[in-house]
């Protein structure tokens, strides 16, 4: 059990001030995953644009 030694009237406002933090984008691979995969039902295929306009796909495994 917990004993929450704060009053409910600053809970209440608390809870009016607090907001969702804002969504942060991946970085690093992952970032380039989330942006560049399809989604699972077509098989998670990465697709994109790499250095000399080539488009190039990847299934993974």
């Amino acid at each position: 059990m917990l004993d929450l030694l704060v009053s409910d009237a600053e809970l209440a406002e608390r809870r009016a001030k607090w907001q969702l933090p804002p969504m942060e984008k991946p970085a690093g691979c992952l970032g380039k995953y989330a942006a560049m995969a399809t989604s699972a039902i077509t098989g998670a295929i990465l697709k994109g644009r790499y250095g000399g306009g080539r488009i190039i796909t990847h299934r993974i495994i």
